[in-house]
């Protein structure tokens, strides 16, 4: 493990459409945040370490950014697909995973309405996708945050999609290959017939 300062770790992230960012269900986003808030604003309470306990075993991380737009808390057992140890983050910029969380930190504080957005990228050659929940400290220009590691179902989905780009070729490749039959047996001076197990004609 690693931090993201460390020049051996590549990160990159990019947007999934052209619209990322987009606007969600308030009352799920704003009771998460309640319950973050609370939380995490008793540092080395029984509840931070609790929550901690719960996240360091779950796919998912926990972060929250400043008004200076910086990393004050990043924790979650999610951060392993990204080579990090949690709070490593901590004082880094937004901007280390790209333009697109910044997009939505920004979209975030001036709504002043929770969005969430999909991200893609990869670490040291290894691809992953997160999809992110971002919400607003009421009264403040600072937002509380949840992602969600969905690699695998990513992962999965595009290979499928390689397999399914395999099969078309294949299957036209076949197409063409019978047309190109045909059209010989119809110009060729030659016949073709099929026989069954039985010898009989098809």
């Amino acid at each position: 493990m690693r931090g993201a300062s460390d020049a051996a770790h590549p990160v990159r992230a990019v947007a999934e459409a052209d619209d990322a960012v987009q606007p969600v269900d308030e009352s799920m986003a704003m009771a998460f945040t309640s319950f973050a808030m609370e939380v995490l604003g008793a540092p080395g309470s029984a509840g931070e370490r609790h929550l901690r306990s719960i996240a360091s075993v779950l796919p998912i991380v926990v972060w929250a950014i400043d008004e200076d737009r910086r990393f004050t808390t990043c924790f979650g057992g999610g951060q392993r697909r990204l080579g990090l140890d949690d709070d490593v983050l901590v004082g880094q910029p937004i901007t280390v995973f790209g333009e697109l969380g910044a997009e939505a930190v920004e979209r975030v504080v001036a709504e002043a309405s929770p969005h969430a957005f999909m991200a893609t990228g990869e670490t040291d050659g290894a691809p992953w996708q997160f999809w992110n929940l971002v919400t607003p400290v009421p009264e403040s220009r600072r937002v509380m945050a949840i992602s969600l590691d969905t690699t695998d179902q990513y992962v999965t989905a595009e290979r499928l999609e390689a397999h399914s780009r395999i099969n078309r070729s294949v299957a036209e490749a076949l197409r063409d290959s019978e047309e190109r039959f045909r059209l010989l047996a119809t110009e060729a001076p030659i016949g073709i017939f099929v026989l069954a197990p039985d010898s009989s004609l098809l």
